[in-house]
């Protein structure tokens, strides 16, 4: 999708109240808006699956919370996975996370696990696979 088709599907569901979002949060604790991907229509739930995913650091996030700078403001949708949950963005332009909505559901974030993705590679599949492998001696 390119950025239009995603700022007319995003903008929707903003005016319908589909998703609500905080505006500014410096923590997450400031976080009180949730989006079950689950709930959401097929449109939405493709537009929120090809967003780039940015993962916070802890140190990042210690230090500046959401106002970290770790987005591109040439892209204004993303994922954010920080503080152990997962976060859908919209940073209006800026580098920092504008308006912040607690996403749960997604089917291709694992929270509270390591990274899965060594140079542009999801290796999630395999690794599970090694973690549920039992040796017998």
């Amino acid at each position: 999708m390119n950025t239009s088709q995603l700022q007319e599907i995003f903008y929707s569901a903003f005016q319908t109240g589909m998703i609500k979002m905080n505006r500014k949060p410096g923590q997450s604790e400031e976080v009180d808006c949730l989006v079950d991907f689950e709930n959401l229509s097929p449109p939405l739930m493709e537009a929120i699956e090809g967003l780039p995913i940015v993962e916070m650091t802890d140190d990042q996030y210690n230090k500046d919370g959401f106002f970290s700078y770790i987005l591109d403001d040439s892209l204004q949708f993303y994922i954010v996975v920080a503080n152990g949950e997962t976060y859908f963005v919209d940073n209006q332009g800026f580098q920092y996370c504008r308006y912040v909505a607690l996403i749960n559901n997604l089917p291709h974030i694992k929270p509270n696990k390591p990274s899965t993705t060594i140079a542009g590679v999801d290796f999630s599949e395999q690794l599970d696979l090694l973690n549920n492998l039992k040796i017998t001696y």
